[in-house]
């Protein structure tokens, strides 16, 4: 700890003497004068900060990392830009897989400590100097928050997904094309490499025929119960640390599986397949708080609800947070990308929702807990996402050249809609669907709007009066059946 006080002072040494490192030649003959204090003042201070890092023990790691962000973010503005490229080549060494220590317990310590502290710091580093950066790390960046969520830890998975929304938020508006088009590609692909295709073609092995055969007569009410997936994982923090609740300790998915008796070869794979769900949902979050900023859409959910409780036919929810997300600084066609993320999570979702056998067999397996798994939360909020996306660029005048992606399907939806009203709907769905047949009305002019209508009292109106789209056999038809 005092060698790390005293680098420290060093690097005050250096920042007030610059002009000391260009003079003194020595050895450094080879090197460009402007060059000479990064070769003989920062780097040095940095390396050696780089090997405390790497070598010592928690509590002396994490000063050591905690001192060598402050001297990036503190003296930054100094260094050229090659110089960064020099010092990033040190930091990313914090997350090589062949210096993690070999212990399966240590290498979790480290990803959960280091790893997930520098990954913040380094997001920190890039948002601060972000004109200077952007070309130099920014695909550097992308690449190891991709790593971070493909590695079994989901601490580190939360992490990247928290990071890369982080990233995305507060530099978005300085983005160029290029880099949104990075962007997209590079949520696409976490999407695609994380989605669990694993729980819809898993199997038990043969030797547990009998277990299962014995699992069938364990069938109770309360097994038949579903349970969410991602009921268990927990919320985060600002910083995207795990908050447990009060009295109850935080256990890890292998701690869960081996005291639910679940083999270890199964163990590993069920953890692995949950922390794939948990990126899903992280992800499609990330997504909705990057396109419309965070907690915009809860508000204009609850005020939808509110409206559709007080029954309001024509009601118009504005929030004013609107236009505060990254929506305008993306073209349409990066938008459809990242519908097309939301959408294949929403079709893996919707399948494994569909497959009760599949999930029976993963829960006689011990997968999850004492009640069925499903996926319903991804499922829904992966496509309320999509459908947000949707609307908002339905009714962006500025967006007429996507609006071809839009054909209208009432008369595909309608007969559907009509089919919900023979269900137990909550009243909330009821006003929903009340306003829908309302507008549906007025567009295709089934009624007039009240105003309409009261000037028109005691006039007759013949259903054959109202205009009819189609060629003249479709014409006579419809009048055939009027």
């Amino acid at each position: 700890m005092e060698a790390i006080r005293l680098i420290r002072h060093c690097a005050k040494y250096v920042s007030d003497r610059p002009q000391a490192f260009k003079e003194y030649t020595s050895d450094d003959m080879n090197v460009a004068p402007e060059d000479r204090v990064w070769v003989r003042g920062w780097f040095p201070i940095l390396f050696e900060l780089s090997c405390i890092i790497n070598r010592c023990k928690l509590d002396v790691r994490t000063r050591g990392l905690t001192v060598m962000f402050e001297v990036m973010k503190t003296y930054g503005h100094t260094f050229e830009k090659h110089w960064w490229q020099d010092l990033f080549r040190i930091v990313f060494r914090i997350f090589d897989n062949m210096k993690l220590p070999e212990q399966q317990t240590e290498k979790a310590e480290w990803m959960t400590t280091t790893c997930n502290h520098a990954l913040y710091a380094i997001c920190d580093v890039f948002t601060q100097y972000f004109e200077v950066l952007s070309d130099v790390l920014l695909d550097d960046i992308f690449s190891q928050l991709y790593w971070c969520v493909q590695q079994d830890n989901e601490q580190l998975a939360r992490s990247g997904t928290n990071c890369l929304e982080n990233v995305v938020i507060l530099n978005g508006e300085k983005f160029t094309l290029e880099i949104w088009d990075k962007t997209g590609n590079c949520m696409l692909d976490i999407f695609k490499t994380t989605i669990p295709h694993a729980l819809l073609t898993w199997k038990p092995a043969a030797g547990d025929a009998d277990i299962s055969a014995q699992s069938d007569k364990q069938l109770d009410s309360v097994s038949q119960k579903s349970v969410d997936i991602h009921d268990s994982i927990q919320p985060r923090t600002a910083d995207g640390r795990r908050i447990t609740q009060s009295g109850m300790t935080s256990v890890t998915h292998e701690e869960f599986y081996s005291k639910s008796g679940t083999k270890l070869p199964e163990q590993k794979l069920f953890s692995a397949l949950l922390i794939k769900c948990v990126v899903q949902l992280e992800l499609i979050q990330t997504i909705d708080n990057i396109v419309f900023f965070p907690a915009t859409s809860r508000k204009e959910d609850a005020e939808n609800l509110a409206a559709a409780q007080r029954d309001a036919v024509h009601f118009d929810v504005h929030v004013d947070t609107q236009d505060q997300g990254m929506y305008r600084f993306l073209t349409s066609q990066q938008l459809f990308k990242l519908l097309d993320c939301l959408l294949e999570s929403h079709r893996f979702a919707k399948a494994f929702n569909s497959n009760n056998e599949q999930r029976t067999a993963l829960w006689k397996a011990g997968f999850k807990g004492k009640s069925k798994p499903n996926l319903l939360k991804q499922e829904t909020s992966s496509l309320a996402c999509g459908l947000r996306i949707l609307f908002r660029m339905y009714m962006d005048e500025s967006r007429k050249s996507a609006w071809d992606e839009f054909k209208a399907h009432a008369s595909c939806y309608y007969p559907l809609l009509c089919e919900t009203i023979q269900f137990d709907l909550i009243p909330e769905l009821r006003a929903i669907l009340r306003r829908f047949f309302h507008r549906i009305g007025l567009v295709f002019k089934i009624s007039l709007p009240p105003d309409q209508d009261q000037d028109r009292s005691g006039q007759n109106m013949e259903l054959t009066d109202l205009p009819f789209q189609g060629d003249k056999r479709q014409k006579a038809n419809h009048e055939e059946n009027l």
